[in-house]
C-alpha cells in the first residue's frame, strides 16, 4: 500500500463505496443479544445497527467479529490512537468487546452510495478503483467482501472514511 498514490487512494475508495456488502462468516465466539445491549453507547456515532450516517465514520455491521475485536481492543489499550474511541473503549472488558463485535458482525451491512451509482461518460473512478482493488481481495476478499474473521470488509465504507483509513497505512500511521 505504500506505492499508492492519493488519486489511487480515492479510486479504490470510491470502488469499494458502491459494492454491495455482505455478511462475514459467522462469529466464533460472543454473545449476539448481550452485544445489541452492550452496543447502546456504540449507536450515536455508528447508528442503531452499525450502518454509519456519517461518512467519516466506519460502519461496523457486517464486519468480521475478529476484527471488530482487535480493533476496539487497539483503542482501548492505546495502540489505535482516535480519542473518541479511546474514550469510549476505556475500561471495557474483554467480555463486553467480544459481544459487541457478535452482535455488530450479524447486523446487515448497508451502502447508500449503491442505489446512486451513476456511470460516467468520460471519467468513471469506480473502474479505475477496481483495477487497483484486485490487488486488495487477496486479504479483503472479493469486492471488497471479507471471508476471513480477522480482516475487515472494505464494501461499503465511507469513501472519506476509507480515503482517511488508507492514507494512514500507507504512510505507517495506523
Amino acid at each position: 500500500q505504500h506505492s499508492l498514490s492519493e488519486q489511487d487512494i480515492k479510486h479504490l475508495a470510491a470502488y469499494y463505496a458502491v459494492q454491495t456488502p455482505r455478511k462475514p462468516p459467522k462469529p466464533e465466539k460472543g454473545n449476539y443479544k448481550e452485544g445489541e445491549l452492550d452496543s447502546a453507547d456504540c449507536a450515536g456515532c455508528h447508528g442503531l445497527d452499525g450502518n454509519s450516517l456519517n461518512p467519516e465514520i466506519p460502519h461496523l455491521a457486517g464486519q468480521p467479529s475478529e476484527y471488530l475485536i482487535k480493533a476496539m481492543k487497539d483503542y482501548r489499550d492505546g495502540i489505535r490512537k482516535e480519542r473518541l474511541m479511546s474514550d469510549a473503549m476505556h475500561k471495557m472488558s474483554d467480555f463486553k468487546i467480544i459481544n459487541i463485535a457478535a452482535y455488530y458482525a450479524q447486523q446487515k451491512p448497508e451502502s447508500a452510495l449503491k442505489s446512486k451509482q451513476v456511470k460516467l461518460k468520460t471519467f468513471d473512478p469506480i473502474a479505475e478503483g477496481e483495477k487497483i482493488a484486485s490487488s486488495c481481495n487477496a486479504c479483503h476478499g472479493p469486492s471488497g467482501n471479507s471471508l476471513k474473521l480477522d480482516v475487515p470488509s472494505l464494501s461499503g465504507l465511507g469513501i472519506r472514511y476509507f480515503v482517511a483509513a488508507a492514507t494512514a497505512y500507507r504512510d505507517g500511521t495506523r
